[in-house]
């Protein structure tokens, strides 16, 4: 009996075998855990490749919309084509097809990209679980902004001169660089309302072509020559009607081959289609008349002006300002204001550089008020007081201390207005 008892009490102290038993069980949880562990890490991967095709995808479908003559099947199809090419880029474990979903938002630029995808469990499956399903979508607006550029460009007589050491006169440069720029934002258009461009020559005067009765109210003076207007109206960009007309320019016959009404005329907005009629306009540029560089800018904000759409065939009327449009005006000159009209006729006095100025500086802050982006060049201002004053008017006028360059001779001014076209393109996109 004793000894009877003594195995019974032997076998219950014995827990060699209920430890292997648990260490089993344990074990075979933690093989378990480390299985799913290893699907929940496949899956999350998935997850993350899969959101990055879909916003590729939409994205390139997106961008396909701004495109002349795009439907909504090409949207589609380019969205599908980018999501199969990213999918084998990523490597998505996938072993069964993605369903795609494709959804375009015409009103608002925006394309809705969705996908299930199923991936194949290597573990879970032991625990019924043999695909888990990803529900995954992504939309993007991509909106390309419509630039409306005004370049307001100096023909006065001292654009014919040769800087120091350059190798071609300055009006030789201005028009390489200007058409430069030209070639450059037209390239960037991706229809003919993307990118439009007004030029707004100037010297003593601005000639307002055909539009000159229309601004002035009148047809009885021998040119299509107009000045600044005087009134409430002197700085802004108010229609032009009743007392906010322009002004008639007739120049002094004492001295007209100096300050004669300019003979290139006015440009309004044009889109890329008139490549070639905006390049041969700049190419027609003949140095002439003194500096009324006030009128050159305050055309150059009329033609980007809502104010003077009636004005304006369909084409060139300029678009109400919004988040959807970058309205840029680009000064240059190469010298000092030294005219104006607005105490009568003008002398090249100390007191027109200060009215001209005074004019100037008004309308650079109006328009900056209207969140008008104005870039401001100084070419070959040379030394001097008057040079130095020429360069604080512009700097001041910029809209920041980026805005204004300093070019002293052709290559200097091609360099300046390539940069002004880089900026304007980085700010022509939004999604």
């Amino acid at each position: 009996m004793q000894n009877h008892n003594a195995n019974i009490r032997n076998f219950a102290g014995d827990q060699q075998g209920s430890i292997a038993i648990i260490f089993a069980v344990c074990l075979t949880t933690l093989c378990g855990c480390v299985a799913l562990a290893v699907d929940f890490a496949r899956v999350t991967n998935a997850n993350s490749k899969l959101g990055d095709a879909l916003d590729r995808a939409a994205l390139a479908g997106a961008k396909l919309m701004d495109i002349d003559g795009t439907t909504t099947s090409d949207v589609v199809q380019r969205t599908t084509d980018f999501f199969k090419t990213q999918s084998k880029i990523l490597g998505m474990p996938i072993t069964t097809a993605a369903t795609l979903n494709v959804v375009v938002d015409w009103t608002n630029s925006g394309v809705t990209a969705s996908a299930q995808l199923p991936v194949q469990t290597a573990f879970a499956k032991t625990v019924g679980m043999a695909q888990i399903n990803l529900n995954k979508s992504a939309t993007v607006v991509y909106k390309m902004k419509k630039i409306e550029l005004s370049l307001v460009l100096d023909v006065t007589g001292s654009m014919q001169d040769t800087p120091a050491g350059d190798s071609m006169s300055k009006i030789d440069a201005l028009k390489a660089s200007a058409k430069s720029i030209v070639d450059t934002m037209y390239d960037l258009s991706v229809n003919e309302q993307a990118v439009r461009i007004a030029i707004a020559p100037y010297s003593s005067s601005v000639n307002a072509g055909t539009y000159a009765s229309a601004v002035a109210g009148t047809t009885s003076w021998s040119n299509t020559c107009v000045v600044e207007r005087t009134g409430l109206d002197n700085a802004t960009d108010g229609f032009p009607s009743g007392a906010a007309t322009l002004r008639p320019y007739e120049a002094p016959t004492a001295d007209a081959s100096r300050i004669d009404c300019l003979t290139s005329d006015i440009q309004p907005l044009l889109g890329r289609s008139a490549r070639t009629s905006v390049k041969s306009n700049i190419d027609s540029f003949s140095p002439q008349g003194a500096t009324a560089g006030h009128i050159g800018t305050a055309w150059g904000w009329y033609l980007i002006s809502d104010k003077w759409a009636s004005l304006f065939p369909t084409a060139s009327k300029p678009a109400v300002p919004s988040g959807d449009v970058v309205k840029t005006v680009v000064v240059m000159t190469d010298g000092v204001f030294n005219t104006s009209y607005l105490n009568g006729p003008s002398t090249m006095s100390a007191a027109d550089e200060t009215d001209s100025y005074q004019q100037f500086d008004d309308l650079c802050t109006n328009m900056k008020l209207q969140k008008i982006n104005v870039y401001t060049i100084g070419f070959g201002l040379g030394a001097g007081g008057g040079a130095g004053r020429a360069e604080a008017e512009l700097r001041k006028c910029a809209t920041t201390a980026s805005n204004f360059f300093l070019a002293n001779n052709s290559t200097q001014l091609q360099t300046a207005f390539a940069a002004i076209a880089d900026r304007i393109s980085q700010l022509r996109i939004s999604k």
